[in-house]
């Protein structure tokens, strides 16, 4: 839980707010603050997955609920999403469990990585070599 909880803090520095001006995202790059960002960007939501099927239970570990809290905040602060809004068209189910003890911007953003999850893995999305 702890190598998921630092991507998801990562994820909310300072330095991926999204009204960050070129040349501090520049000065970022050029100081490697940018480092973790794919490998975090990647596996913050498989990781997640993990910890609550590992966790075994209907419950949520308090501190992976305040990270996905505060990642959910950063990630809708355009204004996206209302408090109180049901996600539309919901695809993955695996979270419904957890729903009742979730903001609903947070049950949202795991239905949203976890469609976005499905359709990457779909064929239609697989880059292949072949051979050309």
């Amino acid at each position: 839980m702890l190598l998921t909880n630092s991507c998801l803090e990562y994820l909310c520095q300072d330095h991926h707010d999204i009204d960050l001006l070129a040349d501090e995202r520049e000065e970022g790059i050029i100081h490697g603050v940018y480092r973790l960002h794919a490998y975090t960007e990647t596996m913050w939501f498989p990781l997640v997955q993990q910890c609550l099927s590992l966790n075994g239970s209907d419950s949520i570990p308090s501190e992976l609920l305040q990270y996905l809290e505060t990642f959910a905040d950063h990630r809708f602060a355009g204004g996206s999403h209302k408090e109180g809004e049901d996600p539309k068209n919901p695809i993955s189910r695996e979270f419904d469990k957890f729903k009742s003890r979730l903001r609903p911007i947070v049950y949202e953003l795991l239905l949203r990585a976890a469609e976005f999850n499905r359709r990457c893995g779909s064929s239609a999305f697989q880059i292949t070599d072949d051979g050309k």
